[in-house]
């Protein structure tokens, strides 16, 4: 009667040992890619300089949409709403949207440039990645920085970006 019991056992350990496993090979090849970005501390810097142009250029277009969406919200809870206004406050918001776009735009450019296009797509790809893995990337990253701090400030650099 026991030796189904120590079966079941031997099967969920195995099962545990491939998960285990798989796992460690995922973190590895993503610890590979980062590291085959090759950046260097004049890279990280000028990354750095070109995310923070970005936040800055959003800023004001973001607060202009915030507002906007309220007058939107204000609108449309009203007992009659009407259509012009809310057509003239959606129109009002188009520049808004337009500046977004484009600091994003200027951004992925600068990017491309900074990185060549290899580079720059491998980089694409992690961040993509990074935003699929969601809530993990903390611990990765606590891990890189006690094990492989240059690929911690990597993985960084890319969160910022995915913001």
């Amino acid at each position: 009667m026991k030796r189904p019991c120590l079966i079941s056992r031997l099967i969920l350990l195995g099962f545990l040992l491939i998960g285990v496993g798989t796992i460690y090979a995922q973190e590895q090849d993503f610890n590979n890619a980062l590291s085959a970005l090759n950046l260097s501390e004049q890279d990280e810097t000028r990354i750095d300089r070109i995310q923070q142009s970005y936040l800055e250029a959003i800023k004001l277009p973001q607060a202009e949409l915030a507002v906007i969406r309220a007058s939107l919200t204000r609108e449309m809870v009203r007992s009659s709403p009407s259509i012009a206004e809310i057509e003239r406050i959606l129109r009002s918001g188009i520049d808004y949207e337009v500046q977004l776009r484009m600091a994003e735009i200027r951004r992925e450019l600068a990017m491309r440039e900074l990185l060549g296009d290899q580079r720059w797509t491998r980089f694409k790809q992690l961040a993509r990645l990074i935003q699929e893995r969601g809530g993990d990337q903390e611990q990765l990253l606590q891990r890189l920085q006690r094990t492989r701090p240059e690929l911690a400030r990597i993985l960084r650099i890319i969160q910022q970006y995915t913001k």
